[in-house]
């Protein structure tokens, strides 16, 4: 499972009271999402600046209210003492903890903290992110966008013991980069670093937005790999042709692109929005929290969600089908009662559906093996959804 920490910050009781119920339910992975264009939550001690600016947003600070918060301020980060003990805590219950460093979209947070790094203050492209962000990329052509990802990943790489640290690449919007003079002056200047060599090259040669993005992800692959680290990302990551087929691919749209994916050589973490996305909404109900641009997943049509249901069963593609994974994005997600609203009982269908082989599955008799658990979610105090709310 995946939890979004960036856009509302979640205490590490909340993390280590969630991660109690990943492992009831047999889920062997917690996917921490620590960084967004709305805050960077992770401690990074070489550069303090990430937390003690882009770590709170609301009046008076560098990030413009958002969400729940507009007339006060949201803030929060986790301390790397802290991470360590949620590490610690979550592989005594068999479960890894994957960290996610979302670059090079997403990353609005880290461009405030660090302009002087990170902000290219003559570029004049014009984009907008799906989340209407005008300034949240990572440029390619400048210096500080290299210092920035070999500081944060040598930190991270040494903190977090899983082999596997996801990088983002997701939702780069289209005209990023296009009318930035850097790359002109320094090829005037017969400057060539290798890293703006490439980036030169691909401009001058009419490259797309994915192309160039690769630059970024190659950079960052590369570097995980010489820290004993394999790069997993969005199924963006792939786009442009430049990351290696060592690169994990976690598949959000739908299961078609996990299946282009794994065609084409990648494995695969299936995750598609449409049946596992837990901040959609629940019922067709105006009064129902939760987003809805992947259609209502209600509780049985996660429980039915059947992986690569199209696939045949010796189809060589399933080798590369690493796993199923859920995700709560925290957009609306405000405090531990709407959390446990949109995670459970979700949680447990979409276990069942992971671990079991379809024709082992029966809708009802899951009901009946439910309602067995729901006095267990009751004593933790749990605030799960009814399972027998209508779904109209």
């Amino acid at each position: 499972m995946m939890l979004d920490c960036a856009r509302h910050f979640h205490s590490v009781d909340t993390i280590k009271r969630l991660i109690n119920q990943l492992a009831y339910f047999k889920f062997n992975t917690f996917h921490w999402h620590l960084t967004d264009d709305e805050g960077w939550r992770l401690e990074i001690k070489a550069l303090p600046e990430l937390t003690r600016y882009g770590s709170q947003r609301g009046p008076n600070t560098r990030l413009a209210p958002q969400f729940s918060h507009i007339a006060e301020r949201h803030e929060g980060y986790y301390r790397q003492e802290e991470v360590r003990d949620v590490i610690e805590y979550a592989a005594a219950r068999g479960i890894t903890v994957i960290p996610e460093i979302d670059i090079p979209g997403h990353c609005r947070a880290a461009i405030k903290a660090l302009p002087d790094w990170l902000h290219d203050a003559d570029d004049c492209s014009t984009y907008r992110s799906v989340q209407h962000y005008t300034d949240n990329v990572l440029s390619p052509a400048l210096d500080g966008t290299y210092r920035f990802l070999d500081t944060v990943l040598n930190e991270v790489a040494e903190l977090f013991p899983a082999s596997w640290v996801h990088i983002g690449a997701d939702e780069v919007p289209d005209g990023v980069w296009t009318d930035s003079p850097i790359y002109r002056d320094r090829r005037m200047s017969g400057e060539t670093t290798a890293s703006l060599q490439i980036y030169r090259d691909r401009r001058m040669n009419g490259e797309t937005t994915a192309s160039l993005q690769g630059q970024i992800l190659t950079y960052a692959e590369q570097k995980l790999r010489a820290l004993g680290k394999r790069m997993v990302g969005w199924e963006e990551v792939q786009h442009g042709d430049k990351v290696s087929k060592n690169t994990v691919i976690y598949s959000w749209q739908s299961e078609d692109a996990a299946l282009h994916c794994a065609q084409h050589g990648f494995d695969v973490i299936l995750t598609p929005g449409q049946a596992t996305y837990l901040d959609m909404v629940q019922d067709y109900a105006a009064t129902e929290p939760g987003l809805d641009w992947a259609g209502v997943t209600p509780l049985e049509k996660a429980y039915q969600y059947e992986p690569l249901a199209s696939l045949a069963s010796d189809d060589p593609a399933r080798e590369h089908m690493l796993g199923v994974q859920c995700a709560l994005w925290s957009e609306l997600i405000t405090n531990q009662d709407r959390l446990d609203y949109m995670v459970f009982p979700r949680l447990t269908a979409i276990a069942e559906a992971a671990w079991s082989h379809s024709e082992r599955r029966d809708w009802l008799d899951y009901l009946a093996r439910l309602k067995a658990q729901l006095p267990r979610l009751d004593k933790f105090g749990i605030q799960y959804r009814s399972p027998w709310a209508s779904n109209k």
